[in-house]
């Protein structure tokens, strides 16, 4: 998790982008 790059104003797209990645890994 690279938090410098994590420029969202909404906690919520943060967390929505981190959950989206973490789903991709775990498909892989």
């Amino acid at each position: 998790m690279n938090e410098g790059q994590c420029a969202y104003s909404l906690p919520e797209q943060h967390t929505q982008i981190h959950t989206s990645n973490n789903l991709t890994k775990m498909s892989n």
